[in-house]
C-alpha cells in the first residue's frame, strides 16, 4: 500500500501495490484494475476515473507487483482540495480480492515550493489589461484570480503590481486591472505574489492604493516647484519615482538577496516517462548569471532529500546577480537517468 501523498493539479500521481495469491504468495493475477474515489462523495457516485494498473515486469520485480498512474487534471474531474482514495481490483486464484491502495490530496501548491510567491519567469506576450504567462503556470481556470502580478525586468518595469481578475489554463492568459502604463511583451520578467502578502494595489488613476481610498487611488502630487533649497532641479520628485522607488523595495525585500548564499533550494528529478527518480548519480550543475552562458559553480552543492527531492545550496559567488538560472544533470539513478532540470532564482539586493 502507498502512503498518503500530496500533489497540486495537473500533477501525475503514482500509486503502488503487491498482489498475493491465496496461498500468501506472490501472483501477477490478471486484469488489475483501479478506481479513483473522491473523498465523501455519495456512496453511489461513480469514481473519478477508472483504468489498469501496470504489471512491473522486470526481472529484478517479483511476481504481483503493479503500479497506478493518475493524471490528476481537471479535465479528469480533479479539483484543488480534493483527497481522492485508490482501490485496486485484480483475478487471482479465481477471486476477485479488492484493497485500498493510497491517498492524495491535491493543494493549492505543490508541497516542495517553500517560496513565499506563486511563480516567476518570462511573459510570452501581453495587451493593455493582460498578460501571458510561461506554459504551466495556470494550474486551474481562475487559479490565480485575486494574486498580483509584479513585472520584474523587461518591457513595463517600474509599474506597481496589478491584480489578476482572470485566469485560463488553456491559454495562460492573465486579465489585470487596472490597465498597464507600458503593456508586457515576450521581454517581460514577472513574479507572482499571493494577494495575502500585501502588496501595494493600483487604482484606475495608476496611483498607489492607499487604504482608505477604496478604488480610486491616492492621488500623489507632483513637486515642480522647491524653495529654500540650494540648486534644485524642478520635477526631481514625481508620482512615477516614487512609485517605481517603492516597487524595487517591495520586490527586494520579497526576494532572496543578491551576492548571498542560499540553501535548500528544492527541486525534482523525473526520468522521461515521468517516474520520480531516486539515488541520482553523476550529478553535475552548472549556473547561468543574467542570461549569460552557463559555466562551472563556485562551491555550489546539490544533495538528496528523499522520494526524488533533491536541493541545492548556492555560495554567493553563484548568487551574484539579478536572474540565477541552476542547470542539473545526472546520467543515472532509480528507475534510470533524470532528464535535465532548470531552476531558475530571481535575486533582489535586500532592505
Amino acid at each position: 500500500m502507498s502512503g498518503h501523498q500530496y500533489a497540486t493539479i495537473g500533477d501525475t500521481v503514482y500509486f503502488w501495490f503487491g498482489a498475493n495469491d491465496t496461498s500468501g504468495s506472490g501472483g501477477d493475477g490478471a486484469s488489475a484494475v483501479f478506481d479513483v474515489r473522491e473523498a465523501g462523495a455519495a456512496a453511489g457516485a461513480i469514481p473519478l476515473m477508472s483504468n489498469n494498473a501496470t504489471l512491473l515486469s522486470h526481472a529484478n520485480y517479483p511476481a504481483g507487483c503493479y503500479e497506478i498512474v493518475v493524471d490528476a487534471t481537471t479535465g479528469n474531474g480533479f479539483a484543488i482540495n480534493d483527497t481522492f482514495s485508490i482501490f485496486a481490483t485484480l483475478a487471482i486464484d479465481s477471486q476477485n480480492p479488492t484493497g485500498f491502495v493510497g491517498s492524495c490530496t491535491l493543494t493549492p501548491l505543490a508541497k516542495e515550493d517553500k517560496q513565499p510567491f506563486l511563480g516567476s519567469g518570462t511573459a510570452q506576450a501581453g495587451t493593455t489589461n493582460s498578460i501571458t504567462l510561461e506554459s504551466g503556470e495556470v494550474v486551474a481556470t481562475n487559479f490565480l484570480n485575486g494574486a498580483m502580478v509584479l513585472i520584474t525586468g523587461g518591457a513595463g518595469f517600474g509599474q506597481a503590481p496589478r491584480t489578476i481578475t482572470a485566469s485560463i489554463i488553456t491559454t495562460e492568459v492573465c486579465t489585470t486591472t487596472p490597465d498597464w502604463t507600458t503593456q508586457p511583451t515576450s521581454s517581460t520578467k514577472y513574479l507572482l505574489i499571493p494577494a495575502q502578502q500585501g502588496i501595494l494595489e493600483v487604482g484606475t488613476d495608476n496611483k498607489a492604493l492607499l487604504s482608505s481610498d477604496a478604488h480610486t487611488g491616492a492621488v500623489v502630487p507632483t513637486i515642480t516647484t522647491l524653495t529654500n533649497l540650494p540648486a534644485a532641479t524642478a520635477n526631481w520628485l514625481t508620482a512615477s519615482s516614487i512609485a517605481t522607488d517603492a516597487i524595487n523595495k517591495i520586490r527586494d525585500g520579497l526576494l532572496p538577496e543578491t551576492n548571498t548564499t542560499l540553501n535548500n533550494i528544492p527541486f525534482t528529478f523525473k526520468d522521461s516517462s515521468g517516474t520520480f527518480v531516486t539515488g541520482a548519480t553523476g550529478i553535475a550543475i552548472t549556473r547561468s548569471i543574467d542570461s549569460a552562458a552557463f559555466a562551472s559553480v563556485s562551491g555550489t552543492t546539490v544533495s538528496e532529500v528523499s522520494d526524488g527531492m533533491y536541493q541545492i545550496d548556492a555560495s554567493a559567488a553563484d548568487m551574484n546577480g539579478g536572474i540565477i538560472t541552476f542547470k542539473i544533470v545526472a546520467s543515472g539513478g532509480t528507475p534510470g537517468a533524470p532528464i535535465d532540470k532548470f531552476v531558475t532564482i530571481v535575486t533582489g539586493t535586500g532592505v
